[in-house]
């Protein structure tokens, strides 16, 4: 009998159908791999960026949500772009892609929840992604899109040593 948490690890997930066809075509899962990690570091870096570039409109937008305290909502919306930008910059420089990925998916899942806590309550309010930009109202293609991106992350993470990353030169 496996373990319960048998699904967290990378062999688990190389076993499954798509991503062992793709494992066995290298230049495929390299072109993949490089896709997803600049997909992925351009979405961090930009709304890493447009949330710094206007903080007070992203500190707003966590405080719509409703679902923490204000000091608690405060060190959040203070926490939430530099960490954006680090994950970005991991991904797109190729260190610590695996746990870059990791961190990723974990955000994402952050996102989610607070997304789907807003619509459960009923909240008409912008998700809070790219201020100034291209504010999505929350709701059922944000939670789309999110999963989809939470999907890339996890394969990200579950990849062995990649093609371009600076920690295979370690």
């Amino acid at each position: 009998m496996g373990t319960p948490l048998l699904f967290l690890s990378p062999r688990y997930w190389q076993q499954l159908p798509l991503i062992a066809w793709a494992y066995q075509r290298p230049m495929v899962w390299k072109t993949l791999e490089i896709g997803f990690r600049l997909l992925l570091a351009t979405i961090w870096l930009s709304s890493g960026w447009a949330k710094f570039d206007d903080f007070d409109t992203f500190q707003r937008s966590v405080y719509d949500y409703q679902l923490l305290p204000v000091p608690v909502a405060t060190i959040f919306s203070f926490m939430v772009p530099p960490i954006e930008l680090l994950l970005g910059g991991y991904l797109l420089a190729g260190a610590w892609v695996r746990w870059a990925a990791l961190g990723s998916a974990g955000l994402l899942v952050v996102f989610m929840l607070a997304i789907g806590w807003a619509m459960a309550h009923g909240l008409d309010i912008n998700c809070g992604c790219l201020i100034g930009g291209n504010n999505q109202p929350v709701g059922w293609p944000k939670l789309a899109e999110n999963t989809g991106l939470v999907l890339v992350s996890l394969w990200l993470w579950a990849s062995p040593k990649g093609w371009l990353r600076v920690e295979n030169t370690l």
